[in-house]
């Protein structure tokens, strides 16, 4: 069969194989990507924010360059504090995958572009592996016993090949938005490459594995660290597999060396490739943004990403576990060509060592994969790891054992072409012959295909709030320079989602997404504009800003995770709103764009937002939903936004020192708490960086008689003793206020023992106006004030939680602050325009982390969701809705009651 046609049909059977593992991508071949690959049913979400996003901005940028739209070798658009030199960052961009991508995506849109490129992929894979298992097919010595032509044997290879393109590992990597997705394409040529130059003495062989070397370089540095590493292996694999009788190496070594001479040369190429682009951007240029140089990883570090050794097997593995699954299908098969071959080197030991022999090295080679994947969870205490690691230094370098699987594909593919080639060599019938390659290939694609499950994300083609900003600098001839929040250090996947905005609008951000983060980003950008996350810019914190020209500040709401803030975003958002030297320039759903003052202009807080997204819930709020409450109308804007949830809590007898004594408490809770009884016992809070906020206090749940020290320290200085008398027998809550805490700094507190005998049982960290209702009493917590996904719709301060772009998960949950003991009636008013009767969520009451006994509440669209229930203690507790996905829902305020 010629090299032509096993590309044709090799492109219709990946075709095959792409639509079935990849559905429902194809549906959403032009307007989604693959975010992840699982055992989980498949699901389409908007804009998941991953590593899919951040390689798909590189691609981009590569194309933008080469369209002359961005200047060569500047990534402009992140981790741009004002200079644009420091922009300049010389480097391959992912060739040839980014050229392909950027050669697409402008015929057609991103998402076709990154889809065609993945689709590409896997078919030269697929064709490379099929050229490369037909050389190992046996038709030489068993075509010839069986008297069947090769042609049979052609195809068998092909069938083998299948397990390049549907071994979940793959999948995992593609779909995930890892490098290697692509870059897995480079190993097969590097083997098919090296066979050719030993096998055959063809410098072209050199060649080809020598450029798929450099190219797996430019793509992902472990693919290319094992591919390097796996070459001199497959050599002697090669070496092995073309030996015959008679044949006198010594006559030909001088031209399988000369085939041989061009790896290592472009080996060469691609090491010193990173100190040469290096040496061309300049040694200020890269210093603001090479990480610093990645040492050794510690076994504790790697144990986090070790699989265990179920994973290869068991079908039920979460996690990293699963990204090692072989299943059981290709070893049945595998063990039955080891029979036969076993059967055959016995019967004609002369014959068939070499095959044999053959066969144990690939057996070999895919043992030492498994062992090497496993980290230190390998056997005999990872002592293959640990010597992997003293022998070759770069190996101690590498954090996530399993992306040696890389290899694990093409070396599978070759080992079953063998066995299956025994197999078929004491089949008689034709027939037979067909129907055990089709066993074959149904039972690999029916294991693999039900391990994965990918994740569609959605791309937006657009973003007001963005585009708002790019328009305003247009006008004024200036280019957009944004700091975006929340800020991270500089390796949240939250942050690719700015990438992706940003490229769409070239927008200059601050901000960035880079696994190897330069300290001179975390020292000099991070740390002193952290306090943004909470709302907290300073007059000094402006002007530098403006003096690097980054004039306009973007607020992400919904990518506004609990690791951010103490508080939710709303805290975050009212700050912003209220600066007198920010102006909101628009609101887009989930995303606000202000523009930072040289001065400050005076606030009326009524919000009359002309270019504010109108609100999606068009009918008017139910009967029963609307706020009742006298005097909450006469509130407006975020004026009503008082009571904010709280994300720290402590227990007290995890921060005991001293002499302080832990006591266990009873059922039903169990319960455990700290007693303070004695001189030098004491609890100690780690500091936590916040802001300073009117209510900002610590509140702890104490009881006993006797006094303790509340001793507040801000940046390791103290700023405040209080003597807390406390006269109780029943737990009581106590404030510890930072009256005196000015700047944003780590803030932390010490409560120590005076006299008497007190129990402490949990400390809160708070910023909120916070009066638990008395008896016959109700409140309304406003929505925004609460943890939740979704957007803020300022005009009837609501949060909006939209069916086509929230998780079904539970995304809206608050206070989080203590009620008294006593019996409640809580209420979630909202509004909706679902059809009436339409479910479009739950929600329970959770006072203790150990709830597992819950009673869910149906939220219906056209219908109240009232509900009670009794606070035996006066702990924390929230309400926390599940959305499930069936409506838009606006959600207005939790309502509590106190009715005894």
């Amino acid at each position: 069969m010629t090299k032509g046609r096993i590309c044709v049909i090799s492109f219709f059977v990946t075709l095959i194989i792409w639509t079935w593992f990849s559905w429902p991508l194809p549906r959403y071949f032009t307007s989604g990507i693959p975010a992840a690959a699982h055992l989980e049913p498949a699901e389409v979400q908007p804009l998941i924010p991953g590593d899919h996003l951040q390689f798909m901005y590189y691609c981009w940028l590569a194309g933008d360059m080469v369209a002359g739209k961005t200047p060569l070798f500047c990534n402009l658009y992140e981790f741009n504090t004002g200079e644009e030199r420091n922009g300049y960052r010389p480097d391959a961009y992912y060739f040839p995958f980014s050229l392909i991508y950027a050669l697409t995506s402008y015929a057609a849109g991103r998402a076709f572009g990154w889809n065609l490129t993945g689709f590409l992929s896997l078919w030269f894979t697929f064709f490379l592996t099929w050229l490369l298992a037909r050389r190992y097919t046996g038709d030489g010595e068993y075509a010839a016993r069986s008297e069947r032509p090769a042609m049979s044997f052609e195809w068998l290879a092909g069938c083998a090949a299948l397990v390049a393109i549907t071994l979940p590992f793959r999948w995992i990597n593609l779909c995930g938005g890892s490098p290697a997705g692509f870059a897995i394409l480079w190993i097969p040529a590097i083997f098919l490459g090296i066979d050719l130059a030993v096998r055959d003495g063809r410098s072209a062989g050199g060649v080809l594995a020598g450029i798929s070397l450099l190219f797996a370089s430019w793509t992902d540095n472990h693919v290319f660290f094992f591919g390097a590493l796996a070459a001199p292996c497959w050599a002697v694999i090669a070496f092995t597999a073309g030996m015959t009788g008679g044949q006198k190496w010594q006559d030909s070594w001088q031209k399988v060396f000369a085939a041989l001479l061009p790896i290592p040369l472009f080996a060469g190429a691609a090491l010193a490739f990173p100190a040469i682009m290096q040496m061309i951007a300049g040694t200020d240029a890269a210093s603001q943004h090479l990480g610093s140089s990645v040492g050794a990883r510690t076994l504790r570090e790697i144990a986090l990403y070790s699989p265990g050794v179920n994973g290869f097997f068991t079908w039920v593995t979460f996690g990293v576990s699963g990204h090692v699954y072989i299943g059981i299908a290709v070893f049945v098969f595998l063990a039955a060509g080891i029979v036969f071959m076993a059967f055959d080197s016995i019967r004609c030991p002369g014959e068939h060592w070499r095959r044999m022999l053959v066969m144990v090295l690939l057996l070999a080679g895919i043992a030492g994969i498994m062992a090497l994947a496993l980290g230190t969870n390998g056997p005999y205490h990872a002592i293959f790891l640990r010597a992997c690691r003293k022998l070759i230094p770069p190996y101690a370098m590498i954090r996530q054992p399993a992306k040696i699987f890389c290899l694990m594909p093409t070396i599978l593919a070759v080992a079953a072409v063998i066995s299956l080639g025994a197999v078929f060599a004491h089949i008689k019938t034709g027939r037979i012959q067909i129907l055990v390659a089709l066993v074959f290939c149904a039972a690999i694609t029916a294991e693999y295909v039900l391990r994965v499950n990918p994740t569609v994300s959605l791309l937006d083609s657009e973003q007001g709030a963005y585009a708002a900003v790019a328009g305003q600098a247009a006008a004024e001839g200036r280019a957009p320079h944004a700091l975006v929040v929340p800020l991270w250090p500089g390796d949240s996947h939250y942050s690719s989602v700015y990438q992706h905005y940003a490229s769409l609008y070239r927008i200059r951000m601050v901000n960035g997404y880079n696994p190897f983060v330069s300290k001179n980003y975390f020292e000099n950008v991070f740390r002193p504009y952290e306090s943004v996350n909470q709302g907290w810019l300073t007059d000094r914190q402006i002007d530098e800003l403006l003096r690097r020209k980054i004039e306009y500040l973007i607020l992400h709401e919904d990518l506004f995770p609990e690791k951010v803030s103490p508080f939710p975003v709303g805290f975050t958002l009212k700050q912003f709103l209220d600066h007198k030297r920010l102006r909101l320039l628009k609101h887009d759903g989930r995303v606000w764009a202000f523009r930072m003052l040289a001065e400050a202009e005076e606030k009326d807080n009524k919000f009359q937002l002309p270019n504010t997204k109108s609100q999606i819930i068009t009918n008017a709020p139910i009967a029963g939903n609307r706020m009742e409450k006298q005097g909450y109308e006469e509130e407006t804007g975020t004026d009503s936004w008082k009571t904010f949830g709280s994300a720290r809590r402590w227990q007290a007898e995890s921060l005991i020192r001293g002499k302080t004594k832990t006591v266990r408490g009873l059922p039903p809770y169990y319960a455990a708490f700290a007693l303070l009884d004695e001189p030098g016992a004491a609890i100690i809070l780690p500091a936590q960086r916040v802001s300073p906020a009117s209510g900002l206090r610590f509140m702890a749940r104490v009881k006993g008689e006797g006094a303790v020290i509340a001793e507040l320290a801000a940046d390791e200085k103290i700023i405040s003793r209080d003597l807390i008398d406390i006269q109780s027998d029943s737990w009581e809550w106590v404030d510890v206020p930072a009256g005196n805490f000015k700047q944003f700094a780590p803030l932390g507190l010490k409560v120590e023992y005076e006299s008497g005998s007190v129990d402490c049982d949990q400390v809160i960290l708070s910023a909120t106006e916070w009066i638990p209702p008395a008896v016959g009493q109700t409140i309304d917590l406003p929505a925004p004030a609460m943890f939740h996904a979704g957007y803020t719709s300022l005009p009837d301060n609501t949060v909006v939680l939209e069916k086509k772009r929230e998780a079904k998960a539970l995304i809206f949950y608050g206070p989080k602050l203590p009620l008294e003991k006593g019996h409640y009636r809580v209420e979630l008013l909202f509004s909706s325009n679902a059809p009436k009767g339409v479910l479009l969520g739950q929600f329970n009451i959770k006072r203790h982390d150990r709830d597992d006994i819950l009673n869910w509440v149906p939220v219906m669209s056209g219908a109240r969701s009232p509900a009670e229930f009794t606070q035996l203690q006066n702990v924390p507790m929230h309400l926390e809705f599940r959305f499930l996905g069936n409506g838009d829902i606006a959600i207005s305020a939790i309502r509590f009651t106190r009715i005894e």
